[in-house]
């Protein structure tokens, strides 16, 4: 009877860790895959939730006397898979929700900034491009690219060494020297695109729901370099 009764607990928590099982994988295919437009921080509230239960459904699967043993495994690789892939985002969007706010309203780059009307963005300083592909914008140039919702700008994305970018009324902002000198040192840094040796200081405005990424090179020719290679203004999600 009570190996009945302790085989049922045991199928309860296997079925619980199937059911987290699903949820990671629904999870990669709206965020990863479809890029359903959902705010990140839902993401990692939910993969955090998910990777707590399946440590102590796997723990309890562990002291099992079924020989299911396999799931435990499994659940231990699927975890340092999900915290490996995920472990820059979220210290991105647990940094952004705790650094403490910026005044970024006079952060421009080409003289705009998010909020701006549509009809400020003057395309025909720009060369156009089809070069690259990128369903976040809808104007791609060669020097900027620009997203819109309602006919406003609503993020901007800069390469540093064709634009102008300005802070605070400084229009000679070329690298994190530049920025830090004028917006102070209450940002997050985290990788922005390893491959690349590519980080970035992000600076967030919570008053007028505004981020700012300043994104440079490590490294350039194996010395140390502090030179702006973009800046993305936007809207905070």
């Amino acid at each position: 009877m009570n190996n009945k009764i302790y085989d049922k607990k045991t199928d309860k928590n296997l079925l619980k860790l199937l059911i987290i099982y699903g949820v990671l994988i629904a999870i990669f295919i709206i965020y990863d895959f479809l890029e359903i437009n959902l705010p990140m921080y839902l993401k990692y509230v939910v993969l955090f939730i998910s990777c707590i239960i399946m440590v102590i459904e796997s723990v309890k699967l562990v002291k099992s006397k079924k020989h299911i043993r396999i799931y435990p495994i499994v659940s231990t690789l699927l975890l340092v898979i999900t915290l490996g892939f995920n472990y820059t985002g979220f210290i991105k969007t647990v940094g952004e929700y705790t650094v403490k706010s910026t005044d970024l309203s006079k952060v421009y780059i080409d003289g705009l900034k998010v909020g701006d009307s549509l009809e400020k963005f003057n395309n025909k300083k720009y060369t156009f491009t089809d070069r690259y592909s990128n369903d976040n914008y809808n104007f791609i140039y060669e020097e900027v690219m620009i997203s819109e919702k309602d006919n406003k700008i609503n993020k901007i994305f800069g390469h540093a060494d064709q634009v102008d970018i300005s802070i605070n009324g400084y229009k000679a902002i070329k690298s994190l020297d530049d920025v830090v000198s004028r917006l102070g040192n209450n940002y997050v840094k985290v990788t922005y695109d390893s491959e690349q040796l590519l980080k970035q200081y992000i600076y967030v405005d919570r008053k007028n729901n505004i981020k700012v990424s300043f994104i440079y090179r490590e490294y350039f020719e194996g010395k140390a370099s502090d030179q702006l290679e973009y800046v993305i203004i936007s809207k905070r999600s």
